[in-house]
């Protein structure tokens, strides 16, 4: 969801992407005296947090202008509440990660994310993440730990990835290709799938069948598509 000041407008652009496998990013434009304008990431019904815990947040930017811009990070409840924030200043002309990391003081089962963003002229964002930190192995980016957990308890002998209807896809031309999912996130293509949104491919064949094998010590079975 965006809104923002008057004379603040939102558009998907695709000219100076990052990689031409992702073409597509946001672009915030600002008036000539500057405003403010606000993205917000509500997630899957909410985003469950736990105070006390660290979450790591990263996002790529830059900045169209003569002056920096800003990026608030906020974790806030349905009704507005603050849980944690921190701030980004956008400096660069170039494409440039930024990170930042946020603990909230107390626990929302239901947060959303929200970027407060300000500044002149045009601000470019793309590949925003949120994750925990408490991953397992403490991998960034990781697999939940509690997931994993729960699966090496039932001692599987096999795992399969991906599942039958992604695999498929929506039409043969966009079937998962697993070739899609390797290399680095930020140049992976997103993609249509059955289930009527886009998917990153952040989570790859390379991401779960490799720490199958090291950590899990089962036996990785990639499910291809037959046509």
């Amino acid at each position: 969801m965006f809104s923002g000041d008057e004379g603040v407008r939102f558009g998907i652009e695709d000219d100076t992407s990052l990689a031409p496998q992702n073409p597509h990013y946001l672009q915030v434009v600002f008036p000539p005296s500057g405003g403010r304008g606000r993205v917000v990431n509500e997630g899957y019904d909410g985003i469950p947090l736990e105070a006390g815990k660290t979450y790591r947040f990263s996002l790529f930017a830059r900045m169209e202008g003569q002056s920096p811009g800003i990026v608030r990070v906020s974790l806030e409840d349905m009704a507005g509440k603050k849980c944690a924030e921190g701030e980004i200043p956008v400096l660069a002309p170039e494409w440039k990660e930024y990170t930042l990391r946020l603990s909230p003081r107390e626990s929302c089962p239901s947060a959303r994310l929200v970027l407060h963003v300000e500044g002149q002229g045009a601000m470019a964002l793309d590949m925003v993440s949120f994750f925990p930190e408490d991953t397992w192995k403490g991998r960034v980016n990781g697999w939940r730990r509690d997931l994993v957990e729960m699966l090496a308890a039932l001692r599987p002998g096999f795992l399969r990835f991906p599942g039958g209807c992604i695999v498929e896809g929506y039409r043969l031309e966009n079937a998962y290709r697993w070739k899609k999912t390797v290399g680095p996130v930020a140049e992976r293509p997103t993609q249509w799938n059955l289930w009527g949104y886009h998917q990153s491919f952040g989570l790859g064949f390379f991401v779960v069948l490799s720490p199958c094998l090291r950590t899990l010590g089962r036996e990785p079975v990639p499910i291809l598509n037959a046509g």
